[in-house]
């Protein structure tokens, strides 16, 4: 008996062991499973150390620890990823060293390391071929130093607060590549050693840094970038050949510049965009031969000292297709300071409404400003301190004039300067003023025009027949000049009444005439004659409606100069003739009553003005020739085509009337959605919708996603939720409203609510073949077998 009791006890100890074993196991899949979604889900990064991998063997190496993929070639490079490492405030997260072969490092959080020279988040020290893609980092002293360094590519990541240095090109680093990322709220975004050349920096976003971009070295490449909020944009030293293009750089702070060059020769500036900053925007000083071609320098400056443009020290500078205005300061500052600022040129600019004066040209000499337009600056359009410079074709125009009223001043210290073929189109008595020594205000063979020269080109030969006097003392001896065809109109008078087409009989003086030609409507039709009187186009008189009618005679001479002279006739009619100028056929309306401006033609005074909406049933009587439709009125009419008939009748009782139909629209547009329906689950692909308009008048169609700003507009009725943003929205329950606009501006909104669920992804399957469940299944099936035959046996 006893036993029977031991085995009963052996097998009651067996069933309690097996069934820790299969909890146990199931414990462990679920662990298992549960590791495979956190490798799986990218929002999550595994807790790592520090990195420290040098050489091509301790890539090797660190593979074979199974802490990255890949094989090093330039199709399966190396790749870490997923990361979260914290350096604890001591040394660099990353140090990649003495290596050449492919890698990448991507999608991983690196923060907090040292705070020495030489302390960065990834740290790259004799490296080639290397990619850093999509990393967030921050609290770094560096975020990515590069040290003797080449042919690396930084792209896609995003550098936080707390960097000395955003990016790093310490030493002898060259052809390396930093695309696409945003550096905010640091000291450097960029900074490059003069060992350094050949970067390119692209298509990046800097807001908020001391120093967008700080470039040492030479043949630099930095183009569509965006910076934003920095004390200084760009400032680049030392860094010839380099190639600025495209950039906005917006709000740099005061007392700091947007685009700062210094000691740096054939830099090209080009299509860049300078506004809003706190300083003077674009200052290039100690450079010889850089050109600025195309660029916007605007609204810049707190204060009258901060320039739009200053040229300093510098030499051989073209200054092409820019526009620099509305500046508090001058557009331009040419200056000498340490060294000479000669040979300069200054071609086919727009510089205009800047608070000072458009160009300055202090301590500087032998500069050409050619070809450029200059208005409406505070001061003056030129002044000028120096001497040999050449100030010709260019247009002033309606300049404010300054406290001396001159578009262009020269200064006691301007000797010998050269100003011909200008065009000064101002409103200024006399807008030059010289009180410098042996200026020529001419060439030997023109000077320049001025709209308030008073006198005349007897012989036709374009040069002013007496000479132009300068503020000053100094004269224009040859004047552009050229005297108009000057009309008199005898007949027909001011006021004639006409019912046919009238005579008339011109005279012309001053200058020669070529052609001759008149005009019934402002242009659109032309009518040429010959000799010096005739009768109008009865064609032209006849199609014209009764009341005043312009006419408008024309001559030009042999040099296109142009005279005119227009006198105003009446042609009579028996009614009123009204012109509908709004509201127009078949304008469509919603609750608000249209206004309404129409003409009125009578040769005899008008007695009343009314109007109808309902067919005579109500008239509205009004004065003036504009108002609104009556709103009461309006609001009793139901929704349709509407006739709305304008009367008048002249003190003779002529009546005249004029219909025009227009819409009433007030139901908003009638939305059905087709799919997808409530609660419809999709998952990773974006839903198509299929709706319903009842709409005669539909103007427009738009759809929103809850939590997502904007607005996204579609045609027809049918297409599918924009895919990237669907991709941006998190799972869950996400509401889309669908818009309908008609004419009228009423609108039809219906929503339908779906569910975005994306599965998680399967665990990995255990072995095949093999089940520990199973197997210890058996082997106790084997037991008790066994067990219960020894108890038989007994």
């Amino acid at each position: 008996m006893r036993r029977d009791s031991n085995n009963i006890y052996l097998i009651f100890t067996l069933i309690i062991f097996l069934s820790l074993i299969l909890v146990n196991n199931m414990q462990l899949r679920d662990n298992f499973n549960s590791d495979t979604l956190m490798v799986e889900n990218p929002k999550i990064s595994k807790i790592s150390p520090k990195i420290h991998i040098i050489g091509n063997d301790g890539w090797a190496t660190f593979k074979a620890e199974g802490n990255c993929t890949g094989e090093g070639t330039s199709t399966d490079p190396y790749v870490i990823s997923d990361l979260n490492i914290n350096a604890g405030g001591s040394g660099s997260c990353i140090i990649i060293q003495n290596s050449d072969i492919y890698f990448k490092i991507k999608n991983s959080t690196i923060w907090n390391s040292g705070i020495s020279f030489g302390d960065a988040g990834i740290s790259l020290i004799g490296v080639v071929n290397g990619l850093i893609e999509n990393n967030t980092l921050y609290d770094n002293y560096s975020g990515i130093r590069l040290d003797n360094s080449d042919n690396n590519l930084i792209l896609n990541n995003t550098i936080l607060g707390g960097f000395n240095i955003g990016i790093f090109f310490y030493a002898n680093s060259q052809y390396n590549n930093v695309s696409k990322n945003i550096i905010k709220n640091g000291n450097y975004a960029v900074q490059s050693y003069f060992t350094n050349s050949n970067i390119t920096i692209y298509n990046n976003t800097m807001i908020s840094n001391t120093y967008g971009l700080y470039l040492a070295g030479v043949n630099h490449t930095i183009t569509d970038n965006i910076l934003k909020e920095n004390l200084y944009g760009i400032r680049i030293g030392d860094s010839h050949d380099s190639k600025i293009f495209r950039n906005i750089i917006n709000g740099s702070k005061s007392g700091a510049y947007g685009l700062y060059v210094i000691n740096s020769d054939n830099v090209k500036i080009v299509n860049n965009t300078l506004k809003y900053g706190g300083d003077t925007a674009m200052y290039l000083v100690g450079g010889f031969y850089n050109e600025v071609i195309g660029n916007i320098v605007s609204y810049n400056g707190d204060n009258n000292g901060d320039h739009g443009v200053i040229i300093e020290s510098s030499r051989y500078i073209i200054l092409l297709n820019n526009t620099i205005s509305f500046n508090t300061g001058s557009g331009l500052f040419l200056n000498e300071v340490y060294a000479t600022t000669d040979y300069n040129k200054i071609l086919n600019n727009k510089i205009h409404n800047n608070g000072g004066s458009g160009v300055i040209i202090g301590s500087s000499n032998f500069n050409n400003i050619s070809n450029n337009k200059i208005h409406d600056n505070g001061a003056y359009g030129v002044r000028i301190g120096s001497n040999f410079n050449n100030i010709s074709n260019n247009i002033f125009r309606d300049d404010a004039g300054g406290p001396y009223g001159a578009e262009i001043y020269i200064s006691y210290s301007g000797n010998n300067n050269l100003i011909f073929a200008n065009y000064f189109i101002s409103s200024l008595f006399n807008p030059g003023r010289d009180l410098g020594s042996n200026n020529k205000w001419n060439s030997s063979s023109i000077g320049n025009y001025w709209s308030s020269y008073a006198g005349v080109d007897a012989n036709d030969d374009g040069v002013g027949d007496t000479p132009y006097a300068i503020l000053g003392g100094s004269y224009d001896f040859l004047p552009i000049w050229w005297d108009s065809p000057q009309i008199l109109i005898n007949s027909p008078n001011e006021d004639d009444t006409f019912e046919l087409s009238p005579t008339f009989n011109i005279s012309v003086s001053q200058g020669n005439v070529n052609n001759s030609w008149y005009t019934l409507d402002n242009g659109i039709t032309n009518i040429t004659f010959t000799g010096l009187n005739g009768v109008i186009d009865k064609e032209e008189w006849n199609e014209k409606g009764a009341g005043q009618i312009v006419l408008t005679f024309f001559v030009n001479d042999s040099k296109g100069y142009v005279g005119s002279e227009t006198v105003q006739v009446i042609k009579s009619y028996d009614t009123p003739q009204i012109a509908i100028i709004s509201p127009t056929l078949n304008e469509i309306f919603g609750f608000n009553a249209p206004d309404f401006n129409i003409t009125i033609n009578d040769l005899s005074p008008i007695n009343a003005t009314w109007y109808t909406i309902d067919g005579g049933l109500a008239n509205y009587t009004f004065s003036g020739l504009t108002g609104f439709i009556n709103q009461l009125g309006w609001g009793q009419k139901e929704d349709g085509v509407l006739t709305i008939r304008f009367y008048a009748n002249d003190s003779l009782g002529n009546l005249g009337f004029e219909d025009v139909n227009v819409i009433k629209d007030t139901t908003a547009p009638n939305i059905a959605i087709n799919s997808p329906i409530q609660d419809d689950i999709f998952g990773s692909t974006s839903p198509e919708f299929n709706i319903s308009i009842i709409e005669e008048n539909l103007v427009s169609t738009w759809y929103t996603l809850e939590g997502v700003a904007g607005t996204f507009s579609f045609t027809g009725l049918t297409g599918t939720i924009n895919q990237g943003i669907w991709d941006s929205i998190p799972q869950g329950e996400i509401s889309i409203t669908f818009y309908a606009e008609d004419g009228a501006g009423n609108i039809g909104i219906e929503s339908v609510i779906v569910i975005k669920s994306i599965p998680s992804q399967p665990g990995t399957p255990g072995i095949p073949g093999y089940n520990i469940s199973i197997m210890l299944l058996g082997i106790f099936s084997i037991a008790i077998i066994s067990l219960l035959k020894k108890m038989k046996k007994f």
